[in-house]
Formats: structure tokens, C-alpha cells, sequence
């Protein structure tokens, strides 16, 4: 998988300006490594949702990482206008992007539940 189009996906997602992407290249190498780990060898790894799952797992990360610093804002306020925002539905929502990326590819993990049955 091409980690660049990961990082190019991320950018998008996460609204990061091209001259800071760089800066994201080893969490994305990260996600997909965490990724490429869930899906069996004899899968298709140039797969595209990979780079999607990638992705998204990239922006929970980057979420949860700008929550925790304080770098979202709890409100702005521009003169008599103010904005609240709730940081957790942010931190939820990108849960859930990757939830949903992640159901693209049951087909390529492979079920790894456990099943205990009594005799």
C-alpha cells in the first residue's frame, strides 16, 4: 500500500494543509501497519479500502491526539457571535468514520470471535 495515499486521504479528512502533511507520514506508516496486521497474507494489499481504513484509523488518532492536547477549542467567539463545540462528539464521530471504513473489509479479516459452547 502506498503510504502517500494514505497521508493524501488523511489531509482531506482531517483538513490538514499540504505544508504540514509531512509532518502526519509516521502516524500514517503506524495505522497501516495496524491494519496490514489484521488482514491475512494471502489478501490483496493494494487494495484501495485499505487506504481508506488507513485513513480513518489515521484521523481517530489525530482526533483523539488534538482532544487530549487542548488544540480544539471548547468554544470561539468572533465579537457578539459564539460558537460552542463538544470535543467527544468530534472524538465519537471519527470513532465511527473508522467503524465504518472497518466494515468494508470484513471480507479481508478474517472473523477472529471466540465461541465457547458447554458439552
Amino acid at each position: 500500500m502506498n503510504p502517500y495515499k494514505v497521508l493524501n486521504l488523511l489531509c482531506d479528512m482531517a483538513k490538514i494543509e499540504a505544508s504540514d502533511a509531512d509532518d502526519y507520514l509516521p502516524l500514517c506508516l503506524v495505522c497501516i501497519k495496524k491494519i496490514m496486521k489484521m488482514i491475512p497474507n494471502n489478501a490483496d494489499r493494494n487494495d484501495e479500502r485499505l487506504v481508506y481504513v488507513s485513513a480513518a484509523l489515521a484521523n481517530y488518532h489525530l482526533t483523539l491526539m488534538r482532544h487530549m492536547n487542548g488544540d480544539c477549542p471548547e468554544s470561539i467567539e468572533v465579537g457578539d457571535v459564539r460558537v460552542n463545540t463538544d470535543n467527544n462528539k468530534i472524538c465519537e464521530s471519527a470513532k465511527k468514520l473508522y467503524e465504518e471504513a472497518l466494515s468494508c473489509i470484513t471480507d479481508l479479516v478474517p472473523d477472529r470471535s471466540f465461541y465457547f459452547r458447554g458439552v
